[in-house]
């Protein structure tokens, strides 16, 4: 849908993508982000926007699997701000998506 980021941790590559499922629910994460107060808490919405991005291309990823990824990140702060601008990317591609499966009201 938008862009993605590819990350490798030791032997294995993981795939950091939206689609619209994982979009609505790393928005839902998102939110959590602006009512948090303290840095632990943070660094678990972080680590469940992580898990959220990773659920498209790894679907029997696990919160905590996600989690010991998002702890091996080098350059944390640049890797958040990626990981928001491919969620923002995602949602204006999102916009401009036009569906093939026709609906109406009768």
């Amino acid at each position: 849908m938008g862009r993605t980021i590819s990350l490798t941790l030791g032997d294995k590559t993981y795939t950091l993508e939206f689609n619209r499922k994982t979009l609505l629910k790393a928005s839902d994460t998102q939110d959590k982000m602006s009512a948090s107060e303290t840095a632990s808490e943070r660094y678990e919405i972080l680590t469940e926007l992580v898990y959220d991005a990773l659920l498209k291309n790894h679907p029997d990823i696990t919160l905590e699997e996600a989690g010991k990824i998002f702890d091996s990140i080098d350059d944390l702060e640049g890797f958040v701000k990626a990981l928001l601008t491919v969620m923002e990317d995602s949602v204006n591609a999102l916009k401009e998506i036009k569906g093939n499966a026709r609906w109406e009201v009768k």
